[in-house]
């Protein structure tokens, strides 16, 4: 916006956006790291875990499937939650300056609501996938370590219990959230 169009008003609505924007991305971010975590650990469990005795081979184990596909199902629906966010962060961002304070709250729950289930599917899958894929798996050398600590270093960036308060505080009473540095 050139700076002649600025006004108080303009300035506290639009300096979050790249704030709302970047939580977008960091759901994004969390759904790729998890889809990672789980490919490579279903290529480990298939090619290098070993089976549990009782159970024959580990692809065949009804835990070890079980534990993949809800893993698989819990990333299916964050991922289409963190797309929703990331469309409620476009079409607000579209709307420019004519975005009222109710749309830029509802975008802005959008996204807390995708931050706080992207943020629990990535700390919950690449700490499972130890789980499904055996003792050995936790090496260095596997790899599969990584997935965790590039998740739960970037779920840090805010507290989780603020976007679940903004998210609690708008079905209880209705209200969105005031504009802050970190809505």
């Amino acid at each position: 916006m050139p700076v002649h169009e600025r006004t108080e008003r303009n300035i506290r609505q639009w300096q979050p956006a790249s704030r709302r924007g970047r939580r977008a991305g960091h759901a994004q971010v969390l759904v790729g790291i998890v889809e990672g975590a789980l490919a490579e650990a279903a290529q480990y469990t298939r090619e290098r875990s070993r089976p549990w005795p009782a159970s024959g081979l580990t692809v065949d184990d009804p835990h070890i499937l079980a534990g993949y596909g809800e893993l698989d199902a819990t990333l299916r629906a964050t991922r289409l939650l963190a797309d929703d966010a990331t469309r409620a962060f476009a079409d607000a961002d579209a709307r420019g300056l004519a975005l009222t304070s109710a749309e830029r709250g509802r975008a802005a729950l959008t996204i807390s609501a995708a931050k706080v289930m992207s943020s629990r599917t990535a700390t919950e899958a690449t700490s499972r996938i130890f789980e499904l894929t055996g003792a050995r798996a936790t090496t260095r050398s596997s790899g599969l370590d990584r997935f965790w600590r590039d998740a739960r270093t970037l779920t840090l960036h805010d507290p989780l219990v603020y976007k679940a308060q903004e998210l609690g505080t708008s079905l209880l009473t209705g209200e969105v959230p005031p504009i802050t540095a970190y809505s």
